[in-house]
């Protein structure tokens, strides 16, 4: 097998990415280039910021997001019912386990269904 020679073109690079940056440092383009909004426009654009920075999201933004939140919890524990009922042999049976994993369950659904109704 033949060994391919290793050429360092670092310094080829470099060279290459100054001479880019000085060309539109000096274009017109890049020049004149600015925002179309004010930094007021923005702010109205993008939804008033609270102290953090972040947009205020809605009370309807926060109870939807509640709400997901409720139903990924919820999944997984369809999800762990699931892995119990399929491991369910005639000496590896966990009813305790199961009848009140199906019970938080039935709690969580109830819940969510509270919570969307009153969104």
């Amino acid at each position: 097998m033949a060994v391919a020679s290793i050429q360092d073109r670092t310094n080829e690079f470099r060279s290459v990415l100054t001479q880019v940056q000085k060309r539109q440092a000096s274009s017109k383009v890049g020049a004149q280039r600015q925002s179309l909004l004010s930094d007021s426009q923005k702010a109205a654009a993008n939804g008033d910021a609270n102290a953090h920075g972040k947009p205020r999201r809605s009370e309807f933004a926060r109870k939807a997001a509640e709400i997901g939140r409720g139903i990924t919890g919820t999944m997984e524990k369809l999800q762990k019912l699931a892995e119990l009922a399929k491991c369910k042999t005639l000496f590896d049976d966990r009813p305790v386990e199961i009848n009140e994993l199906t019970f938080i369950i039935k709690q969580d659904l109830s819940s969510l269904n509270q919570q969307i109704s009153s969104l």
